[in-house]
């Protein structure tokens, strides 16, 4: 009896055949990658014994059919890099063991069902570039993206998703202030909120978040980077380039020995560049290009020996250029 079945990453055509939904003893059907093209068989419903379903990276089209509720063994479920429309079927809060949903890159609108609250083993929920999804409470999401969708207004509540790690919501149309229970979301790592027009103050109360990778740029925030944030000494990445930041770059930024990435670039800061800077030994791309910083370049940068990018262009600095830069080489 066949029970996995992976044709993926070839270079099929054609339609899905409806005669597969007779593999009923299937729990793995992989035909991603491919360039099949139709709808997706509803008699795949047939396919009770399902976990893991996968038809990313084809050409369909068509409704996700209903039928795939049935499926109530599945744990995994992938439909991204297609051309369905339609909506999330409300049935699919029926599949109680589905762990991950991943439909990016569709044509689908309407709501995320509030039936998918049932679903309480989901983890993964990746809905990036499709139409407006509204979001209702999934308690044990640990990932979840929306972004290159067209969200406007503020970001929808998520204190209760405690297990959150990693939220992405960038390349969209949010407006209003970066919520402050994301301060409570202790297991949260990753931020992105990217490409937004969020045209607004600098959100303070970001000094409070656990996260290691935070990336705000491309969102016209103004006012001063609080020193405060010296307290983020978790954080490897920081991205807070192309905005409106002015003031000077405050000397806490040297407590954030972790960082790997740092972009202040494209903002408005003014003053020297501190030499506290200096004692961020592990960074490796450092953006400071595109503001207006004066004074020398410390001597001391030869102890930022991990440096493969560094840019500071179109700035005023003065003086020479320190002896020790050659040893970054």
């Amino acid at each position: 009896m066949l029970e996995i079945l992976s044709l993926s990453d070839n270079h099929l055509g054609g339609r899905i055949p409806i005669s597969l939904s007779n593999c009923t003893p299937l729990i793995e059907l992989d035909i991603g990658y491919n360039n099949l093209r139709g709808t997706i068989p509803p008699k795949f419903g047939h396919l009770s014994m399902l976990e893991s379903l996968y038809f990313s990276d084809n050409h369909l089209s068509g409704s996700i059919p209903i039928s795939l509720s049935n499926c109530t063994s599945l744990t995994e479920l992938s439909t991204g890099y297609n051309n369905p429309t339609g909506s999330m079927p409300p049935e699919f809060g029926h599949l109680s063991m589905l762990e991950s949903i991943y439909l990016s890159h569709n044509h689908l609108g309407g709501g995320i069902p509030i039936s998918l609250s049932n679903c309480t083993s989901l983890i993964h929920l990746d809905i990036s570039y499709n139409n407006p999804p509204v979001l209702s409470l999934i308690k044990n999401l640990s990932y979840l993206h929306f972004e290159g969708n067209m969200l406007t207004g503020s970001i929808p509540p998520l204190s209760n998703c405690s297990e959150l790690y990693d939220i992405d919501f960038s390349d969209n149309k949010l407006t209003i202030k970066i919520p402050s229970h994301f301060g409570k979301l202790y297991n949260l790592l990753y931020l992105s909120l990217d490409s937004n027009k969020m045209n607004r103050p600098f959100p303070m109360c970001i000094v409070k978040f656990h996260v290691s990778t935070l990336s705000l740029s491309i969102n016209n925030f103004e006012g001063r980077l609080p020193e405060s944030i010296s307290n983020m000494t978790q954080l490897t990445n920081l991205n807070l380039g192309t905005n409106k930041i002015w003031g000077t770059i405050p000397h806490g930024i040297g407590e954030l020995t972790e960082l790997t990435f740092l972009n202040l670039g494209t903002n408005r800061f003014t003053g020297s560049l501190p030499k506290r800077i200096t004692n961020l030994t592990k960074l490796e791309i450092l953006y400071l290009d595109i503001n207006n910083l004066t004074g020398r370049l410390p001597e001391s940068i030869s102890n930022m020996t991990q440096l493969t990018y560094f840019n500071i262009g179109a700035n005023k600095f003065q003086g020479t250029i320190p002896h020790g830069i050659e040893e970054l080489t």
